[in-house]
């Protein structure tokens, strides 16, 4: 998993920065292992392995 934590997915880079008073755009990867990869939850983490 030591890739995993240098992954950062294309559909990020495609955006410009955010402000500081803006939220993130909500991420949706290109297939459910991409999401789950992309996710803020812990819980998904542990289903990849």
């Amino acid at each position: 998993l030591s890739f995993l934590c240098r992954y950062i997915p294309v559909g990020l880079l495609e955006h410009l920065p955010q402000k500081i008073n803006e939220r993130p755009p909500y991420y949706l990867g290109r297939d459910y292992l991409e999401t789950l990869m992309a996710s803020q939850n812990v819980d998904d983490w542990i289903k990849i392995r």
